[in-house]
């Protein structure tokens, strides 16, 4: 377990080298991989921020990380919600039902 992505992703933020440059430079190097890895590398971070949201305690070490997941989980819905009422002429109890099940953060991105 010592090698795997998870246990890789934590060493390099948790590296002394790793400052905010550090990481905008990793963003924009993952931006520019190939679609098909930009497509799964995007749901693994939406995957990440719904793990972040569903999380029942926060501590002042990582509760604005937890409340701006939390935010963008809500934000994806309602705009969810507002897509499927417009394009499908639907109420906003139908798209709501529609949204929970089809339009999770990570979920309407296919892996290709």
């Amino acid at each position: 377990m010592d090698n795997s992505i998870a246990q890789q992703m934590s060493k390099f933020v948790n590296s002394t080298l790793c400052g905010e440059d550090e990481m905008r430079q990793a963003a924009k190097e993952m931006a520019a991989n190939h679609p098909t890895l930009q497509q799964k590398t995007m749901r693994l971070m939406c995957m990440f921020i719904e793990e972040m949201a569903a999380k029942p305690y926060a501590d002042a070490r990582n509760k604005p990380a937890v409340e701006k997941a939390k935010l963008m989980v809500e934000a994806n819905f309602k705009a969810s919600v507002k897509h499927i009422m417009d394009t499908e002429h639907k109420t906003e109890e139908e798209a709501k039902k529609i949204a929970e099940k089809y339009f999770k953060l990570s979920g309407d991105m296919p892996l290709v």
